[in-house]
């Protein structure tokens, strides 16, 4: 909050941020570089995970039953200006007219002000975002006989795709080259353009087939002592990596 710092007004480059928050230096990327700044920024975020877990195990007979199930609910928000202050590129195209460039013509290219290229980006983008993680899972270890048990089992996951609350915009990937070709960009929650219809409300299709079974033994044939044979098998899932 100290003017002081807000030194992009200071130094007069139209158009940057005037809110505290933002005050800092504008960010040269190349050529001609002070002294690096952060371009983004100054960011807010929340995180938050709420969890209800429980499990209940019963012994029936030569039977050894576990149910379970884990939701998770999460949310967060993700408050950030791309460019407030500008970010500019001196690299000297501009200053060494036919032939090759050099620092010289960087530099001359910074005190006369003419950026190669120049980026501006002052109004902040808003991520409020939530989603569900689900699972359940059954599982019964079965002593068949004194030296056989069976582990079997099945896991359910959902990993629900995350909602924006408020505008949100995504690429449909139906063309002839799967995940390559756009088909269409659908929209949700603008002011100015139609919602998109046949997509659902966070513009992901759910995949809700998340099945995982699992089979295992453990076998002690008696004849070497303290031995036993152990086998496994299981799918898993995991969620897509989420980058607001």
């Amino acid at each position: 909050g100290n003017p002081r710092y807000d030194i992009a007004n200071i130094i007069g480059i139209g158009g940057v941020a005037k809110d505290s928050r933002n005050y800092g230096a504008p960010n040269f990327e190349q050529g001609y570089a002070l002294p690096g700044t952060q371009n983004e920024g100054p960011r807010d975020r929340l995180n938050q995970n709420w969890e209800v877990k429980d499990k209940v195990s019963l012994s029936l007979g030569n039977h050894s039953v576990k149910i379970g199930a884990d939701i998770t609910r999460r949310n967060w928000t993700f408050d950030e200006s791309l460019d407030p202050r500008g970010s500019f590129t001196f690299d000297g195209a501009i200053t060494s007219g036919p032939k090759d460039q050099v620092e010289a013509n960087s530099f001359a290219a910074f005190l006369l002000g003419t950026a190669d290229s120049a980026r501006l980006s002052v109004a902040p983008y808003a991520a409020r975002q939530n989603q569900w993680w689900q699972s359940y899972y059954f599982q019964d270890d079965w002593k068949l006989r004194p030296n056989l048990t069976l582990n079997l089992g099945m896991r359910y996951e959902y990993f629900s795709s995350p909602n924006q609350r408020g505008p949100s915009s995504n690429f449909d990937l139906n063309g002839v080259v799967p995940g390559f070709i756009v088909s269409r960009q659908t929209y949700l929650g603008f002011t100015d353009i139609s919602n998109s219809t046949g997509v659902p409300q966070n513009l992901v299709a759910a995949d809700k087939n998340n099945f995982g079974p699992r089979i295992g033994f453990a076998y002690s044939p008696g004849w070497i002592k303290d031995f036993v044979v152990r086998g496994g098998y299981g799918i898993y899932f995991f969620p897509e990596i989420t980058n607001t």
